[in-house]
């Protein structure tokens, strides 16, 4: 685990769950740091926080930059904090929240002090909380890992590609399952920072190719396709790169999307039937719904 800072402070927006991917997004534009999320399982409240080490909060423009992002989002009930921690206190606080998670028995996320008993056959992922992580315990990343598992257990294992890679948890998953390639992208150049150093942690990082780049800037070529691609990202992104993320799948490749309101699924299934997607299976968990795809039509072909 990371070694703690002498100085910490943490600048926190406490509000309701649904609204924690919005949080995250106005802190990584704002303050291009990637944010911590603890949500409570009891009064369904998400704190999303990002640390500063050693030194004061950010400055007072910043912090009204903070304050107009979240009004005009129209985010009801967000609380805005910033304390001083002791660096001991948030070590140990992070011990208790962070737990292991077994992912269809097959695969297990966890920490490094951990003493869960690893069974044969199952993967071992670990991953420590600092002070940027992301652990696969929001609905979104556990349908991704859930269907990672499961295509391995079908032996449908083949290239792989990580649309929005953030920590680097679907592609290291993917490299200890054994799939060949794996291509994994962000546009925040600090995930990709991030998800270096914990393959590297989980000893995969020769095995993941990771870059920065955009779903509309990455166009492989027709030798460069994959036999599954996970997008965990915005619905509204999802819809607008359409086309460009059906273009990476394979004929008869499979699509994992994910990061989608249930109330949004609907047009991304619509946008990507336009590409040749047919939906094989879907599942909501909270108000999150996410899909597995199969790929029935080149984008070539359908878009004539």
């Amino acid at each position: 685990m990371k070694k703690a800072p002498k100085k910490l402070w943490a600048l926190s927006v406490v509000s309701e769950e649904k609204f924690e991917e919005d949080i995250s997004d106005i802190f990584r534009n704002i303050f291009q740091k990637e944010p911590v999320t603890y949500i409570d399982s009891q009064s369904n409240k998400a704190t999303v926080s990002i640390y500063f080490e050693d030194e004061p909060p950010p400055e007072r423009h910043l912090l009204l930059e903070l304050q107009k992002a979240l009004a005009k989002s129209g985010l009801p009930n967000s609380r805005l904090h910033i304390k001083q921690i002791k660096p001991t206190d948030w070590a140990e606080s992070w011990k208790h929240h962070f737990r292991p998670i077994a992912i269809l028995n097959s695969i297990i996320i966890r920490p490094s002090w951990s003493t869960v008993k690893i069974k044969p056959g199952q993967v071992d992922i670990v991953l420590d909380p600092g002070l940027s992580f992301g652990t696969g315990h929001h609905p979104t990343t556990l349908y991704c890992l859930q269907e990672l598992a499961r295509t391995a257990k079908k032996g449908k294992i083949g290239s792989f590609l990580d649309i929005g890679t953030g920590t680097g948890i679907l592609a290291i998953t993917a490299a200890k399952l054994k799939f060949h390639p794996v291509v994994a992208f962000d546009n925040d150049p600090v995930a990709i920072k991030t998800a270096k150093t914990n393959a590297q942690k989980n000893r995969v990082n020769k095995n993941i190719h990771f870059m920065v780049s955009n779903c509309l800037s990455f166009i492989p070529s027709e030798n460069e396709k994959f036999d599954l691609v996970c997008a965990n990202i915005q619905s509204d992104i999802l819809i607008k790169a359409a086309a460009q993320i059906s273009a990476c799948i394979k004929l008869n490749g499979n699509a994992v999307l994910a990061g989608i309101l249930d109330a949004e699924f609907a047009e991304v299934k619509n946008a990507f039937s336009k590409y040749g997607l047919v939906l094989l299976r879907s599942r909501k968990i909270k108000e999150w719904r996410s899909g597995l795809f199969s790929k029935t039509l080149s984008s070539k072909t359908n878009s004539k």
